[in-house]
């Protein structure tokens, strides 16, 4: 069998790395968003666009609740990603087929819809 991407795996596995560190990267900063949101709330509000006003609370729950979402959907996103990972490298190895494969397929399954419940 010839191997016409001999680098791709290993590209795969770069970009996989990747992302878990920008997915966790941006937990820690949707986190941090919300918890300045709560201490700091006019600042917050006024630079992501919401003029402070005495009955914008609507606006302010709202954009919240999205950091909640946000910060939900990261655990999700990780085993999503790290599964992933987890199959490129036995493709590296070069038994893809392997049974803990179908087990990782599964999990990703379920993160993707947890996912889509979030959303």
């Amino acid at each position: 069998m010839s191997r016409q991407y001999p680098h791709a795996l290993g590209l795969s596995h770069r970009v996989l790395r990747f992302l878990i560190g920008l997915n966790l990267l941006m937990g820690v900063l949707i986190f941090a968003l919300l918890i300045a949101s709560l201490i700091a709330r006019t600042w917050v509000m006024t630079a992501l666009g919401v003029m402070p006003t005495s009955d914008n609370g609507s606006p302010t729950l709202g954009m919240r609740s999205i950091m909640v979402i946000g910060i939900a959907g990261v655990p999700l996103m990780h085993v999503v990603l790290s599964r992933l990972l987890a199959i490129v490298e036995t493709a590296r190895d070069g038994d893809p087929f392997v049974s803990e494969n179908a087990g990782r397929l599964q999990r990703i399954a379920w993160s993707v819809l947890g996912l889509e419940g979030t959303v």
